[in-house]
């Protein structure tokens, strides 16, 4: 079908974005040349769940998902789905919020070895801010110079902390502030240059920690977009208005990922009932339902602005004021957290050690050195794959070696509990956290009704009396 509307529009290609885009692919590949007139768009809302998997791999049990849950923003319930990305919606507001946590704590280090004070900073900041409306919407604003130096300076300093020029703690920690910062942004804004440079970033993280599907069917789709860059295709204009991201508003910087855009209307569409029951036994009923999708949705969009029922643009679900609210709030309260374990970013830690912020535990040597290098030992995994993949073509689709993932939870004491099929390894690691928080209310001298707030088992309580 796609083949066939790009003949009929008269282009030479068609950008196109499935919601299983990975199967697409393979397709595309087997088939060749057949369908080398579609570029097969790898949806970012697909591959951002795989990239909070794997950054999920590389913060588990580091302290950061244990400050948020004494921040009272993520039940201790929850910690695992929130490591392996199985809530979208969880992980894409408590990743960006922690980084900002991190962020600032590590923005106060720099202001603390610099002369600037931080109502020097606020009055910078409020005189550009009342200069702002004199300016375009697209004008770069100039900086008072004062301002230039404190930022270029800023930046200077995190390019050292991610050196590890300070100490391995804050390198570690900042580290996972750059994973999560850049992504998000590259899609709202259009940035095709900076989503191209992420991708090739994030790449690196699913060859070294264990994403092998996404390592080597994004490192396929990096090449087609540099391909066709290199070419001058007019797919890469098409890419520069933005077609990996969809903007169902007026708004700047409100694009969504056109694979997320997909499940939220379509085949939410089509999960109803009503789809189910009139197209669950006839193929040509999903086809008249799929061509008349665009037609149907402008029909009723243009009722409910002769009846006065269109609603206004909402730029965005968390710029309501009671989510601002509400984010700012949990913010600081992560902060807090972090404060009251440790800072990684303070004098006072141990420059050759990396620690965990929430036990104080010193990780191995074996641990930081996979923890702190592992862009550098996935992008020589990498350069390793796409040069057997030259060597020999038959190399992409074999299987991708796995690596051996030293993090801090590798290295919890483990028992083996023997079954009739197979061993299967637990991590004991509940008790530790169950009294290391019972200690800190006992600590606190808080009423033992507080004790109660705490689970004494993995079990539900209601399987006690079975």
């Amino acid at each position: 079908m796609s083949s066939e509307i790009a003949e009929k529009c008269q282009q030479d290609h068609i950008i196109v974005t499935y919601d299983l885009a990975i199967m697409a692919m393979q397709i595309q590949e087997n088939e060749k040349p057949k369908f080398d007139n579609i570029f097969v768009n790898l949806g970012a809302f697909h591959m951002q769940i795989a990239f909070f998997k794997a950054v999920g791999k590389y913060v588990d049990s580091c302290g950061l998902v244990e400050a948020l849950v004494q921040a009272e923003v993520l039940a201790s319930g929850s910690m695992n789905s929130f490591l392996e990305s199985k809530h979208f919606n969880r992980c894409k507001r408590l990743h960006p919020l922690t980084a900002a946590a991190l962020q600032k704590l590590h923005f106060e280090k720099y202001l603390s070895t610099s002369n600037v004070s931080l109502e020097m900073l606020d009055d910078l900041l409020r005189t550009v801010i009342v200069n702002a409306p004199t300016f375009n919407l697209n004008d770069p604003i100039e900086l008072p110079d004062t301002l230039n130096r404190i930022i270029n300076g800023y930046q200077e300093f995190s390019q050292q902390t991610l050196k590890g020029e300070k100490e391995k703690t804050a390198q570690y920690y900042y580290q996972y502030c750059e994973f999560i910062q850049r992504f998000s942004r590259s899609i709202r804004t259009s940035n095709f240059e900076l989503y191209i440079d992420f991708i090739f970033n994030i790449i690196d993280l699913f060859f070294g920690l264990n994403q092998p599907n996404y390592a080597r069917w994004s490192l396929l789709y990096l090449s087609n977009l540099i391909r066709q860059h290199t070419a001058n295709s007019s797919l890469i204009a098409e890419f520069h208005r933005g077609a990996f991201g969809i903007r169902r508003t007026q708004a700047n910087f409100s694009r969504s990922p056109v694979d997320l855009t997909l499940e939220q209307t379509i085949n939410a569409d089509a999960n109803n009932e009503l789809t189910n029951n009139l197209a669950v036994e006839s193929i040509s009923a999903r086809q008249r339902w799929a061509l008349s999708h665009s037609m149907r949705t402008k029909i009723l969009t243009a009722v409910k602005e002769n009846i006065g029922l269109s609603k206004k643009d909402d730029t965005s679900h968390s710029l309501q004021k009671s989510k601002i609210n509400k984010d700012n709030k949990n913010l600081q309260s992560i902060i807090q957290a972090i404060k009251n374990t440790m800072n990684p970013f303070d004098d006072n830690v141990d420059k050759n050690i990396l620690f965990n912020i929430s036990t104080d535990k010193a990780a191995s040597e074996n641990v930081a050195k996979f923890l702190l290098n592992i862009k550098t030992e996935g992008h020589e995994q990498k350069l390793n794959f796409i040069s057997e993949c030259n060597s020999d073509s038959s190399s992409f689709e074999k299987p991708i070696k796995r690596n051996n993932i030293l993090n801090f939870a590798s290295e919890f004491a483990t028992k083996v509990l023997m079954n009739k099929n197979k061993t299967k390894t637990v991590i004991l690691k509940m008790e530790r956290d169950i009294f290391g928080r019972l200690l800190a209310v006992s600590i606190k001298k808080n009423k033992y009704r507080s004790l109660l707030n705490f689970s004494f088992s993995t079990d539900a309580t209601c399987s006690f009396f079975m």
